[in-house]
């Protein structure tokens, strides 16, 4: 499938969000991410479901994500 052949290296992708992450938000430390996990359905945008973790100060903070950004190669649903 030319579709599936296209999606990115999701370990890459986590690495390179965990360094986004820590570059908009200096004041975080010990930021991690899981591991992205696709829902399952839907083929309009790439969907992933992730759980970002961080500590600010001496506070542990978690926020459940759904990350999204548009298909790879020429397979659009929807005309630009």
């Amino acid at each position: 499938d030319t579709v599936m052949a296209q999606q990115i290296d999701l370990e890459v992708a986590r690495t390179q969000l965990e360094k986004w992450f820590a570059r908009k938000m200096p004041e975080a430390a010990d930021i991690t991410l899981s591991p992205l996990k696709p829902p399952g359905a839907g083929s309009s945008n790439e969907t992933y479901f992730l759980t970002f973790n961080w500590r600010e100060g001496q506070e542990a903070r978690t926020l459940k994500m759904v990350m999204r950004w548009p298909p790879l190669g020429d397979f659009l649903v929807f005309p630009r």
